[in-house]
Protein backbone atom coordinates (compact mmCIF):
# COMPACT_ATOMS: atom_id res chain seq x y z
CA UNK A 1 0.00 0.00 0.00
CA UNK A 2 2.93 2.48 0.67
CA UNK A 3 4.39 1.75 -2.60
CA UNK A 4 1.67 3.09 -4.31
CA UNK A 5 2.86 6.12 -3.16
CA UNK A 6 6.00 7.03 -5.24
CA UNK A 7 4.74 5.68 -7.71
CA UNK A 8 1.60 7.59 -8.35
CA UNK A 9 3.69 10.89 -7.36
CA UNK A 10 6.48 9.74 -10.27
CA UNK A 11 3.90 9.01 -13.61
CA UNK A 12 1.91 12.37 -12.34
CA UNK A 13 4.90 14.64 -12.24
CA UNK A 14 5.54 13.28 -16.09
CA UNK A 15 2.60 13.55 -16.78
CA UNK A 16 2.01 16.88 -15.63
CA UNK A 17 5.45 17.97 -17.01
CA UNK A 18 3.90 17.00 -20.43
CA UNK A 19 0.88 18.51 -19.97
CA UNK A 20 2.60 22.08 -19.58
CA UNK A 21 5.04 21.28 -22.48
CA UNK A 22 1.83 20.94 -25.09
CA UNK A 23 -0.21 23.60 -23.58
CA UNK A 24 2.88 26.12 -23.21
CA UNK A 25 5.03 25.65 -25.96
CA UNK A 26 2.80 23.96 -28.58
CA UNK A 27 1.80 26.33 -31.40
CA UNK A 28 -1.60 24.61 -31.46
CA UNK A 29 -4.07 26.71 -29.69
CA UNK A 30 -5.32 25.38 -26.90
CA UNK A 31 -5.23 27.65 -22.90
CA UNK A 32 -5.57 30.25 -22.10
CA UNK A 33 -8.34 31.68 -24.64
CA UNK A 34 -11.16 33.93 -24.49
CA UNK A 35 -14.12 33.62 -26.90
CA UNK A 36 -15.02 37.22 -27.99
CA UNK A 37 -18.74 38.45 -26.91
CA UNK A 38 -20.58 39.78 -30.11
CA UNK A 39 -20.41 43.19 -31.93
CA UNK A 40 -21.75 46.19 -30.12
CA UNK A 41 -23.45 48.59 -32.37
CA UNK A 42 -22.72 51.92 -32.06
CA UNK A 43 -23.50 55.47 -34.09
CA UNK A 44 -20.63 57.25 -35.52
CA UNK A 45 -20.28 61.02 -35.81
CA UNK A 46 -22.34 61.32 -39.42
CA UNK A 47 -24.92 59.29 -37.53
CA UNK A 48 -24.32 55.68 -39.34
CA UNK A 49 -24.87 53.19 -37.78
CA UNK A 50 -21.67 51.03 -37.49
CA UNK A 51 -19.70 48.53 -35.27
CA UNK A 52 -17.06 48.76 -32.72
CA UNK A 53 -13.57 47.42 -33.29
CA UNK A 54 -13.57 44.05 -30.95
CA UNK A 55 -9.94 44.39 -31.70
CA UNK A 56 -9.38 46.87 -29.23
CA UNK A 57 -10.60 44.96 -26.92
CA UNK A 58 -7.31 43.11 -26.42
CA UNK A 59 -5.46 46.86 -25.45
CA UNK A 60 -6.66 47.12 -22.18
CA UNK A 61 -4.82 43.72 -21.34
CA UNK A 62 -1.41 45.20 -22.67
CA UNK A 63 -0.98 47.44 -19.67
CA UNK A 64 -3.16 46.76 -16.82
CA UNK A 65 -2.39 42.87 -16.19
CA UNK A 66 0.36 42.60 -13.97
CA UNK A 67 1.10 39.06 -13.86
CA UNK A 68 0.78 37.97 -17.62
CA UNK A 69 2.68 38.37 -21.03
CA UNK A 70 1.54 41.13 -22.78
CA UNK A 71 -1.68 39.54 -25.00
CA UNK A 72 -2.21 38.72 -28.53
CA UNK A 73 -4.97 38.51 -30.67
CA UNK A 74 -5.88 35.13 -32.12
CA UNK A 75 -7.98 34.11 -34.70
CA UNK A 76 -7.42 30.03 -35.90
CA UNK A 77 -9.73 27.36 -36.74
CA UNK A 78 -8.30 24.09 -37.76
CA UNK A 79 -11.53 22.86 -39.41
CA UNK A 80 -11.78 26.41 -41.71
CA UNK A 81 -8.07 27.33 -42.11
CA UNK A 82 -5.79 23.83 -43.02
CA UNK A 83 -5.99 24.72 -46.54
CA UNK A 84 -3.23 24.02 -49.51
CA UNK A 85 -0.36 26.32 -49.15
CA UNK A 86 0.75 26.48 -53.15
CA UNK A 87 4.27 27.23 -54.56
CA UNK A 88 4.90 26.56 -57.88
CA UNK A 89 4.58 22.69 -57.67
CA UNK A 90 4.45 22.01 -54.56
CA UNK A 91 2.22 22.38 -51.58
CA UNK A 92 1.26 21.01 -48.26
CA UNK A 93 -1.51 21.65 -46.01
CA UNK A 94 -0.93 23.26 -42.48
CA UNK A 95 -2.58 26.09 -40.65
CA UNK A 96 -2.67 29.71 -40.90
CA UNK A 97 -2.50 31.91 -37.20
CA UNK A 98 -3.88 35.72 -37.09
CA UNK A 99 -1.74 36.81 -34.64
CA UNK A 100 0.06 40.22 -33.38
CA UNK A 101 4.62 40.46 -32.41
CA UNK A 102 3.55 39.08 -28.96
CA UNK A 103 2.40 35.32 -29.85
CA UNK A 104 5.84 34.41 -30.29
CA UNK A 105 6.81 35.41 -27.21
CA UNK A 106 4.15 33.40 -25.52
CA UNK A 107 4.27 30.29 -27.59
CA UNK A 108 8.31 30.78 -27.15
CA UNK A 109 9.21 30.75 -30.80
CA UNK A 110 11.50 33.08 -32.58
CA UNK A 111 12.17 33.69 -36.08
CA UNK A 112 15.48 32.41 -37.61
CA UNK A 113 15.46 34.14 -40.87
CA UNK A 114 14.14 37.45 -42.23
CA UNK A 115 11.54 39.61 -39.76
CA UNK A 116 8.47 39.70 -37.99
CA UNK A 117 5.57 41.32 -39.45
CA UNK A 118 5.46 45.38 -38.31
CA UNK A 119 2.37 47.66 -36.45
CA UNK A 120 2.11 48.44 -39.97
CA UNK A 121 1.35 45.52 -41.31
CA UNK A 122 -1.69 44.36 -39.07
CA UNK A 123 -2.83 47.93 -39.53
CA UNK A 124 -3.25 47.62 -43.39
CA UNK A 125 -3.99 43.99 -43.32
CA UNK A 126 -1.03 43.59 -45.00
CA UNK A 127 -0.49 39.98 -46.91
CA UNK A 128 2.85 38.48 -45.32
CA UNK A 129 3.51 35.81 -43.07
CA UNK A 130 5.81 33.79 -41.18
CA UNK A 131 6.80 29.91 -42.55
CA UNK A 132 7.22 27.10 -39.90
CA UNK A 133 9.99 25.13 -40.89
CA UNK A 134 7.88 22.36 -42.24
CA UNK A 135 6.36 24.40 -44.27
CA UNK A 136 9.66 25.50 -45.56
CA UNK A 137 10.54 22.03 -46.19
CA UNK A 138 7.42 21.41 -48.27
CA UNK A 139 7.08 24.55 -50.21
CA UNK A 140 11.08 24.51 -51.04
CA UNK A 141 12.67 21.30 -50.78
CA UNK A 142 14.80 22.27 -52.99
CA UNK A 143 16.37 24.33 -50.36
CA UNK A 144 15.76 27.73 -51.67
CA UNK A 145 15.63 31.00 -49.97
CA UNK A 146 11.77 31.68 -49.10
CA UNK A 147 12.52 35.21 -47.79
CA UNK A 148 10.57 37.18 -50.43
CA UNK A 149 8.37 34.73 -52.57
CA UNK A 150 5.22 34.59 -52.82
CA UNK A 151 2.59 31.50 -51.71
CA UNK A 152 -0.91 31.23 -52.05
CA UNK A 153 -2.96 30.14 -49.23
CA UNK A 154 -5.32 28.56 -51.69
CA UNK A 155 -6.32 31.92 -54.03
CA UNK A 156 -4.82 34.43 -51.76
CA UNK A 157 -1.24 35.39 -52.69
CA UNK A 158 0.89 36.00 -49.46
CA UNK A 159 4.63 37.09 -49.28
CA UNK A 160 6.49 35.26 -46.75
CA UNK A 161 8.73 37.71 -44.89
CA UNK A 162 10.56 35.42 -42.18
CA UNK A 163 11.10 31.88 -41.31
CA UNK A 164 10.80 30.54 -37.69
CA UNK A 165 13.79 28.88 -35.85
CA UNK A 166 13.20 24.97 -35.75
CA UNK A 167 11.74 23.35 -32.56
CA UNK A 168 11.08 20.00 -34.15
CA UNK A 169 7.83 17.66 -32.45
CA UNK A 170 7.09 18.01 -29.07
CA UNK A 171 6.63 15.34 -26.03
CA UNK A 172 2.57 14.83 -27.34
CA UNK A 173 4.07 14.17 -30.85
CA UNK A 174 2.69 17.25 -32.21
CA UNK A 175 4.85 19.15 -35.07
CA UNK A 176 5.39 22.75 -33.65
CA UNK A 177 7.24 23.69 -36.66
CA UNK A 178 4.07 23.32 -39.17
CA UNK A 179 2.30 26.75 -38.97
CA UNK A 180 1.77 29.68 -40.53
CA UNK A 181 1.43 32.81 -38.68
CA UNK A 182 -0.05 36.55 -40.18
CA UNK A 183 -1.05 39.48 -39.13
CA UNK A 184 -4.47 38.87 -37.47
CA UNK A 185 -6.09 41.87 -39.21
CA UNK A 186 -5.50 40.47 -42.71
CA UNK A 187 -7.00 36.95 -41.51
CA UNK A 188 -9.66 38.45 -40.21
CA UNK A 189 -10.52 40.59 -43.33
CA UNK A 190 -8.93 38.58 -46.02
CA UNK A 191 -9.83 34.96 -45.28
CA UNK A 192 -12.57 34.79 -42.38
CA UNK A 193 -14.03 37.76 -43.29
CA UNK A 194 -15.13 38.86 -39.91
CA UNK A 195 -14.97 41.90 -38.15
CA UNK A 196 -14.45 40.72 -34.62
CA UNK A 197 -11.30 38.25 -32.98
CA UNK A 198 -11.45 34.51 -31.93
CA UNK A 199 -9.56 35.23 -29.03
CA UNK A 200 -6.68 36.38 -27.04
CA UNK A 201 -4.27 34.89 -25.76
CA UNK A 202 -1.38 35.16 -23.28
CA UNK A 203 0.67 33.70 -20.61
CA UNK A 204 1.56 33.48 -17.16
CA UNK A 205 4.81 35.04 -15.98
CA UNK A 206 5.14 32.58 -13.39
CA UNK A 207 2.89 29.37 -12.68
CA UNK A 208 2.12 31.53 -9.06
CA UNK A 209 0.85 34.88 -11.26
CA UNK A 210 -1.88 32.05 -13.12
CA UNK A 211 -4.80 32.54 -10.99
CA UNK A 212 -4.23 36.22 -10.13
CA UNK A 213 -3.64 37.20 -13.74
CA UNK A 214 -6.88 35.70 -14.28
CA UNK A 215 -8.75 37.05 -12.18
CA UNK A 216 -7.30 40.73 -13.52
CA UNK A 217 -8.52 39.67 -16.95
CA UNK A 218 -12.21 39.52 -15.50
CA UNK A 219 -12.11 42.04 -13.81
CA UNK A 220 -10.56 44.16 -16.85
CA UNK A 221 -13.13 42.86 -19.27
CA UNK A 222 -16.37 43.06 -16.76
CA UNK A 223 -15.08 46.71 -16.68
CA UNK A 224 -14.92 47.43 -20.32
CA UNK A 225 -18.03 45.13 -21.02
CA UNK A 226 -20.04 46.96 -18.38
CA UNK A 227 -21.62 44.33 -16.56
CA UNK A 228 -23.07 44.93 -13.56
CA UNK A 229 -21.73 43.57 -10.24
CA UNK A 230 -23.95 42.08 -7.30
CA UNK A 231 -25.79 44.11 -5.09
CA UNK A 232 -28.40 43.26 -2.18
CA UNK A 233 -31.37 43.50 -4.73
CA UNK A 234 -30.13 42.56 -7.80
CA UNK A 235 -27.56 39.41 -9.43
CA UNK A 236 -24.34 40.19 -10.68
CA UNK A 237 -24.77 39.73 -14.88
CA UNK A 238 -22.75 36.70 -16.61
CA UNK A 239 -19.91 36.98 -17.85
CA UNK A 240 -20.29 37.19 -22.04
CA UNK A 241 -16.93 35.20 -22.35
CA UNK A 242 -14.84 32.68 -21.42
CA UNK A 243 -11.36 32.13 -19.89
CA UNK A 244 -9.66 28.91 -19.75
CA UNK A 245 -6.07 28.04 -18.06
CA UNK A 246 -4.17 25.28 -17.76
CA UNK A 247 -5.20 24.83 -14.02
CA UNK A 248 -8.91 23.19 -15.28
CA UNK A 249 -6.38 20.11 -17.50
CA UNK A 250 -4.70 20.09 -13.92
CA UNK A 251 -7.46 19.87 -11.67
CA UNK A 252 -8.91 17.38 -14.20
CA UNK A 253 -5.75 15.69 -13.55
CA UNK A 254 -5.48 15.44 -10.17
CA UNK A 255 -9.25 14.51 -10.00
CA UNK A 256 -8.03 11.39 -12.02
CA UNK A 257 -4.89 10.67 -10.80
CA UNK A 258 -6.84 10.50 -6.88
CA UNK A 259 -9.41 7.85 -8.62
CA UNK A 260 -6.66 5.96 -10.38
CA UNK A 261 -4.71 5.54 -6.77
CA UNK A 262 -8.17 4.53 -4.71
CA UNK A 263 -8.46 1.61 -7.16
CA UNK A 264 -5.11 0.71 -7.05
CA UNK A 265 -5.05 0.87 -3.05
CA UNK A 266 -8.76 -0.95 -3.50
CA UNK A 267 -6.68 -4.18 -5.69
CA UNK A 268 -3.54 -3.98 -3.49
CA UNK A 269 -6.27 -4.13 -0.25
CA UNK A 270 -7.88 -7.01 -1.85
CA UNK A 271 -4.92 -8.79 -2.67
CA UNK A 272 -3.41 -8.45 0.79
CA UNK A 273 -6.28 -9.91 2.08
CA UNK A 274 -7.01 -12.55 0.13
CA UNK A 275 -3.44 -13.64 0.13
CA UNK A 276 -3.86 -13.09 4.17
CA UNK A 277 -6.95 -15.85 4.25
CA UNK A 278 -4.65 -18.31 1.76
CA UNK A 279 -1.87 -18.10 4.80
CA UNK A 280 -4.30 -18.48 7.47
CA UNK A 281 -5.53 -21.25 5.83
CA UNK A 282 -2.50 -23.00 5.34
CA UNK A 283 -1.56 -22.04 8.63
CA UNK A 284 -4.60 -23.47 10.27
CA UNK A 285 -4.30 -26.85 8.28
CA UNK A 286 -0.93 -27.45 9.57
CA UNK A 287 -1.53 -26.62 13.55
CA UNK A 288 -5.01 -29.09 12.75
CA UNK A 289 -2.24 -31.55 11.49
Amino acid sequence: MFGLLPIEGSWFLRFEKLLKEFFLKSPRPSLPLKRAPPLTPTLSPSGKREETAPPRRSEPLRSKVGGASKPSPYLAGWDRLIIAWIYGNNNTQSSIYGVNQDYLSIRQLKVADGEMFTDTDIKAASKVCILGQTVVDYLFPDGSDPIGKVVRFNSIPFRVIGVLKKKGYNSMGMDQDDLVPAPYTTVMKRIMAQTYLGGIVCSAITEEASQPAQDQITEILRRNHKLKDATETTEADEDDFNIRSQEEISSMMNSTMSTITILLGSVAGISLLVGGIGIMNIMYVSVTE
